[in-house]
């Protein structure tokens, strides 16, 4: 139930990409507009008016995840304990969630044998 209410709740990594290019972009554009706008006028009010609503609308183009920001989602693989002995080369007892890894730079344990990919 929870899952379906925050399935919109992230961004991608190419959204966050975006959206930091969107926000320094806004901001950037508004300090360099505020600065020419209270040079000209002569009022430093003006300026900082002027970069605080260039961040008002930065923050609220680019902190909530818009659809926009959620274009190239991960496909995440799924979990399988038996490629982790043939990917990572080591020895690993799985014991419920734990998994308990040998470095083969270390003595080994009585109870526990080196990895056969490893040829040290």
């Amino acid at each position: 139930m929870f899952k379906q209410y925050t399935k919109h709740l992230y961004m991608d990594f190419d959204g966050q990409r975006r959206a930091e290019f969107l926000f320094e972009t806004i901001v950037i554009v508004s300090s360099l507009v505020g600065l020419g706008v209270g040079y000209f006028k002569q009022q430093f009010f003006l300026a900082v008016l002027t970069l605080g609503f260039g961040f008002l609308t930065s923050a609220l183009l680019c902190i909530p995840p818009w659809p926009i920001y959620r274009r190239s989602p991960l496909r995440w693989q799924k979990h399988n304990p038996a490629t982790l002995k043939e990917y990572m080369g080591i020895n690993a007892h799985l014991e419920g969630d734990s998994c308990d890894i040998i470095n083969e730079s270390q003595p080994v344990p009585q109870n526990k044998t080196r990895s056969k990919v490893s040829k040290k």
